[in-house]
């Protein structure tokens, strides 16, 4: 008879949840329907209430800014703002950002 031992550490839910879905090859369809999720949790709300429209084609993050200034900001920063997006995911997801 096989004894398994069991873990005494205690593992949260979301940490259990965020492995399995990793392990999964429909994680980046996952990552890629909730790229407004992730876009406001990195860039803050008052830029993400200035975002119009936001979608992810082929690696590239399309983003419509309402702001022209804004826009222009941004673009300035769009390196930094693209590893802070893959930070996020853990993975290289976003290879280029398009602002219109």
């Amino acid at each position: 008879m096989l004894s398994r031992k069991r873990n005494a550490q205690p593992h949260l839910l979301k940490e259990i949840l965020a492995e399995i879905i990793s392990q999964f090859p429909q994680k980046y369809r996952f990552d890629e329907l909730n790229i407004k999720d992730i876009w406001q949790s990195v860039m803050g709300k008052p830029i993400a209430e200035q975002t119009q429209t936001i979608y992810l084609k082929n690696n590239i993050l399309h983003i419509k800014i309402v702001s022209s200034v804004l826009r222009q900001e941004l673009m300035m920063h769009k390196s930094q703002i693209r590893n802070l997006i893959n930070e996020k995911l853990n993975y290289e997801m976003v290879k280029d950002i398009h602002f219109a």
